[in-house]
């Protein structure tokens, strides 16, 4: 029975079924996008590329917005897209994780930018879920769609 589950955990490992980013490879991934054309790096680490302006009114912490966006981490496995869904949510905007409410802040309705967020501005070292790891850097596409 032991060497059927040790076979089995080789097989897990060498497959990559528990493999995650390590915190070295969230850091190349921040160093190597910071330097990407249009990328803008915030004080706190925040990185950004604006896809398309908008003209509307920009939120604040404290506003509701409504917004579409798409969540993955730096290996492309996506763990949330309200595009698929077809419901954009609603809600204050100083609820969600500090990389988006410092993010969104920026952002004027109508636009669509994308959010390289540290872990630190994220879930840190607690990670969300089976699909956000500890101290996983996440990337966000959203588009702001109203502001109140």
């Amino acid at each position: 029975m032991k060497i059927v589950l040790y076979i089995i955990v080789v097989l897990l490992i060498s497959s990559g079924c528990t493999s995650n980013p390590s915190i070295e490879d969230q850091h190349v991934y921040l160093e190597k996008n910071r330097n990407t054309p249009g990328v803008t790096v915030t004080d706190s680490g925040l990185q950004f590329e604006v896809l398309r302006a908008g003209i509307g009114p920009k939120p604040t912490r404290n506003s509701k917005v409504t917004l579409h966006y798409v969540g993955k981490n730096i290996d492309g496995s996506e763990f949330d897209s309200t595009y698929k869904t077809g419901e954009p949510p609603s809600f204050v905007l100083g609820g969600v994780i500090l990389g988006l409410v410092e993010g969104v802040q920026k952002m004027e309705v109508g636009s669509m930018y994308r959010f390289v967020v540290p872990s630190e501005l994220a879930y840190g070292s607690k990670g969300a879920g089976n699909e956000i790891k500890p101290n996983s850097t996440l990337i966000y596409e959203v588009e702001l769609l109203n502001v109140e």
